[in-house]
């Protein structure tokens, strides 16, 4: 009997520490990319109101050539996550695209530059919308491959409960932006 008592409150034991409700990490087993868009050369069209093409960001023209920034927004009803990365600094004549997918139990926001290099750079915007993600904090990682090389912009955790939030990539100012198609 006491053997018995012992093997329950061990089991017991078990799952209480295992089933950690406090862990702030939550990793979805499947999402979907619903949309990705890059836009041509100098960003996405609007610049002071929400965005015709359906992307649900705004951007401040007297800010946009200051910093490359990460926008998020998620939605807790339809469990989707949105990306805007602006004032991205590219080649003008690559082939451009993102994606996004889990890789071991981090949120990775692929941006790709691939071929056609000609003499001019350009600035760009990156959008992804991602559905199946959990309401919690993620660990999110900004990856850039060009060509054959991949590095990473950003790496870190963001609290979906807070609903939207920004981050900075890079703060180094754009001198001569008005001539990138800004």
């Amino acid at each position: 009997m006491v053997t018995y008592r012992i093997f329950i409150i061990s089991l017991l034991l078990f799952f209480t520490l295992s089933c950690d409700s406090e862990s702030p990490v939550q990793t979805p087993d499947k999402i979907s990319v619903n949309v990705s868009q890059i836009s041509g050369c100098g960003g996405f069209a609007s610049a002071a109101k929400r965005m015709d093409s359906g992307i649900p960001f705004t951007r401040d023209p007297s800010t946009y050539c200051n910093a490359e920034r990460l926008h998020w927004l998620y939605d807790e009803n339809t469990r989707t996550l949105s990306f805007l990365n602006s004032r991205v600094l590219l080649n003008c004549c690559g082939d451009h695209a993102i994606t996004a997918a889990f890789e071991d139990g981090t949120l990775v926001i692929a941006e790709d530059d691939q071929g056609g290099l000609c003499d001019c750079e350009c600035i760009f915007d990156f959008f992804v919308e991602i559905t199946g993600i959990f309401y919690g904090i993620i660990t999110l990682r900004l990856d850039l491959t060009v060509d054959d090389t991949t590095l990473t912009k950003w790496e870190g955790k963001i609290d979906l409960s807070k609903g939207s939030g920004e981050i900075i990539i890079d703060d180094n100012a754009l001198e001569n932006c008005d001539t990138m198609g800004v």
